[in-house]
């Protein structure tokens, strides 16, 4: 075989191991790492939803006295987000989903459970009187477990961990 045979079938597998390698880049890409990113940005924006409408969870009116726009908003927003997060779980490809959990994603039960308590949520914006109390603390506590499934481990509203001694 001459030597510039050799150069030419060196610079043709070189080529076809590249194009491999690019095309199995974007498989991972657009199978795995897009979607993942995607179901990430919806999770952040449940958080700052959780942030923005804590009042309007832990405050709860009496139905229909209480009823403003500004609770009707909230209470479609929680279904959006719980349908949202949903959507963006299923657009991981159910047998590539090994490797988006090793990459962070939530566990598909826990997903399943934080949207239920997102339309717990949703459901839950005005009260009797009579439980109204108890209706607030439930929602305190949706709140908390739709942060633990979705592992939002930095909350506005917590304690700080190991709180600095104030010096004298």
């Amino acid at each position: 075989m001459s030597e510039v045979a050799k150069i030419a079938l060196t610079a043709l597998a070189t080529i076809i191991v590249g194009v491999i390698v690019y095309v199995a880049g974007q498989l991972v890409s657009k199978l795995v790492l897009d979607p993942l990113q995607e179901q990430r940005k919806v999770i952040g924006d449940i958080h700052v939803a959780q942030e923005c409408w804590t009042r309007e969870l832990v405050s709860l009116m009496p139905y229909p006295a209480g009823r403003t726009e500004e609770r009707d908003r909230a209470e479609k927003e929680f279904r959006v987000y719980a349908s949202r997060l949903v959507a963006t779980t299923s657009g991981i490809a159910r047998w590539l989903y090994r490797v988006a959990l090793w990459l962070g994603a939530p566990r598909p039960d826990d997903v399943r459970l934080a949207a239920r308590e997102l339309i717990g949520l949703s459901n839950n914006l005005y009260s009797e009187t009579a439980t109204r109390r108890e209706d607030a603390q439930a929602n305190r506590q949706r709140m908390a477990n739709i942060r633990q499934y979705l592992a939002l481990w930095v909350h506005a509203g917590e304690e700080p961990i190991g709180r600095r001694e104030e010096s004298s």
